[in-house]
């Protein structure tokens, strides 16, 4: 699902990505495959990437991802800290993806200002702080 995006651990339980799994994705974790990328997004995302020109369909995977498995580097000191899809990376969605933040409750701008403008990590910023809002992941 989130191989080739630049990680491939989480910060997420085992039981908290096997939550996600079932609910979003009707699937079940198979410990043997933890953090492997054999698993696609669900089919309603699959189908929102199809519709946008390659570059955005990358940032849009990067933005779901890191949404629902938050990113984990375990060689960062540090490595509980709370990654996510860059502040620049969404506003890059803004210009690539036209239409897309019509669908959410939150104005692209507020959407963006819950990214982090920090320290990059393989393509994801590093938060100060843990984000206010929660509910961008669901439709108006």
């Amino acid at each position: 699902m989130c191989g080739n995006i630049g990680y491939n651990y989480t910060i997420m339980t085992r039981e908290s990505q096997n939550r996600i799994l079932k609910t979003s994705f009707r699937k079940h974790l198979d410990m043997d495959t933890l953090n492997q990328s054999d698993y696609s997004l669900p089919e309603w995302a699959e189908k929102q990437l199809s519709k946008y020109k390659p570059e955005c369909a990358k940032l849009l995977r990067k933005l779901y991802c890191s949404a629902w498995l938050p990113p984990c580097f375990p060689e960062e000191k540090g490595s509980s800290q709370y990654y996510s899809l860059c502040q620049s990376d969404c506003k890059k969605i803004g210009r690539l993806c036209p239409g897309f933040f019509d669908k959410f409750p939150l104005e692209e701008a507020e959407f963006c200002s819950e990214h982090a403008n920090e320290k990059a990590v393989n393509g994801f910023c590093e938060h100060s702080r843990w984000p206010l809002k929660v509910a961008y992941l669901f439709s108006k």
